[in-house]
């Protein structure tokens, strides 16, 4: 009996680690530091991994053309991001510092980061997509 109690307990400790990092995903203060960080090293594939789909697909429907359509998403949301940038330099992220989230209430799929990013304040919305809080670039204000 010790012996089975021995290998539960030991299987459960090698498997936390994939629990916790499920759970970051779910965490709107660790997805929206997580956002801002990528956002602030310009590491636009990270950025890409934590964008809503809805964006993508409407990227995707801005930039139709015959040479996107072989591009994959990925692709295509980092080259639109370096070319805003470069257009935008200016508009980098300086500073950001998070105000406030809204709490989890029963049946939402949306909470609300709301953060001083530049000395502006913005409400960024975390929406749930399967498993994980994705951010929803198309409502930010």
């Amino acid at each position: 009996m010790k012996r089975a109690a021995y290998f539960i307990v030991t299987a459960l400790a090698f498997n936390c680690a994939p629990a916790h990092d499920a759970m970051q995903k779910v965490s709107p203060e660790h997805v929206a530091h997580a956002f801002f960080d990528a956002w602030q090293r310009q590491d636009w594939k990270s950025l890409y991994a934590m964008a809503h789909p809805s964006f993508i697909e409407t990227l995707k429907i801005q930039r139709m053309s015959a040479g996107c359509k072989v591009i994959d998403d990925e692709t295509l949301f980092i080259n639109e991001f370096k070319r805003v940038q470069g257009m935008n330099p200016n508009r980098a992220l300086r500073s950001y510092r998070i105000q406030s989230i809204t709490p989890y209430h029963t049946g939402d799929t949306t909470v609300w980061v709301t953060a001083l990013v530049n000395d502006k304040v913005r409400r960024i919305p975390l929406t749930l997509d399967g498993l994980s809080l994705k951010v929803d670039l198309l409502r930010i204000e």
